[in-house]
């Protein structure tokens, strides 16, 4: 017997998004499926970031400024700086470079979790 893979995103619709493209014909079963759990993880990963950069900079709310500068400050989101272009920097938490710069620093020095909080524990809530 199979195991059901249970996904986030409706894998019938990546199916037929895919196939909206003249180049895909066929394709496996577990395509989107993967598809689905690639998509899961990279938005955990994307908000994971963001959020770090909302509590760097002291905010309570995310807001697009800080996607904008995740994005910006993050080379593995370089593809999105297109995208994110035309979203209106606010100067939430001192300017966009003290908190571009307040991030490059806890994250090159490895200590997220002790230096400014960012863990994301229990006693935020």
């Amino acid at each position: 017997m199979r195991k059901k893979d249970k996904t986030k995103f409706p894998v019938a619709r990546i199916k037929k998004i895919m196939q909206m493209d003249e180049e895909v014909g066929k394709m496996a079963q577990a395509t989107p499926v993967l598809i689905s759990k690639s998509l899961e993880l990279f938005m955990q990963s994307i908000v994971d970031d963001v959020c770090k950069h909302a509590r760097v900079c002291n905010s309570r709310k995310v807001t697009t400024t800080h996607l904008k500068r995740c994005i910006e400050s993050t080379a593995c989101y370089d593809f999105l700086t297109d995208t994110v272009e035309a979203v209106v920097d606010d100067g939430d938490g001192g300017g966009p470079e003290a908190c571009i710069a307040r991030v490059a620093e806890l994250s090159a020095n490895g200590d997220g979790e002790r230096a400014g909080g960012l863990g994301g524990g229990a006693e935020e809530r």
